[in-house]
């Protein structure tokens, strides 16, 4: 295969005094040990009177990502992703702008972290900026944005938790999914329990509330 290449942007006409920025996503298969040269150049169809800033060079080390197994369900979210392992434990990464990796930062991250004060899960869910544990005692622990109720407890002042807490009122849950911003709980009775966002209905209780 090719070990160089170039990537062509054309960002059109950007009006004086504005800027413009592109994210480009590159597959790069290479050993670990292998190191990644980027090298971005911009040129414009005026005349540039300092050509000379318009080059800029990165190198990048290629290293070995740490070894992750015993997984047994794994969820994705709109930015971030949660996996359950095998002890119980649960691990997350991605974004954690509203605290949905629940591992007490609001961080970025792209390798899996432990979510804080968390065991012995039989079951997990990803909404957009939640997240949602089941417990094999059967109640919920929730950790995320919280501005759509979607952890299922009404703070007005605290949108979001960047730790697990403790989704109150159920308890004998068997099954759980987190939609975008609402969630849904089966109970070993048979019954089913929503909360969260209700813009269209989706909690089903008959109206367009929010619930919770």
């Amino acid at each position: 295969g090719s070990s160089s290449g170039v990537i062509t942007i054309d960002f059109g006409t950007i009006p004086n005094g504005s800027s413009g920025s592109v994210t480009l996503v590159v597959q790069v298969n290479v050993p670990p040990g292998s190191t990644i040269t980027n090298t971005a150049s911009i040129k414009s169809y005026w005349q540039d009177s300092d050509p000379s800033n318009n080059t800029a060079t990165t190198q990048t080390q290629v290293v070995e990502a740490p070894t992750f197994s015993n997984v047994r369900a794994v969820s994705a979210g709109v930015s971030h992703t949660v996996a359950l392992k095998n002890d119980g434990t649960v691990w997350t990464w991605g974004g954690g702008l509203w605290g949905q990796l629940g591992d007490g930062t609001f961080s970025t991250t792209t390798t899996p972290v432990l979510v804080l004060n968390l065991s012995d899960v039989t079951a997990v869910s990803a909404g957009s900026d939640h997240t949602l544990a089941l417990k094999s005692d059967g109640s919920i622990r929730a950790w995320g944005s919280n501005q759509f109720g979607q952890l299922g407890v009404q703070d007005q002042f605290t949108v979001f938790y960047n730790t697990p807490i403790q989704v109150p009122g159920l308890s004998g849950i068997s099954a759980l999914a987190a939609g975008g911003a609402h969630n849904l709980a089966l109970r070993s009775d048979g019954t089913v329990w929503a909360w969260g966002t209700n813009t269209s209905g989706q909690v089903g209780n008959g109206t367009f509330s929010q619930v919770g």
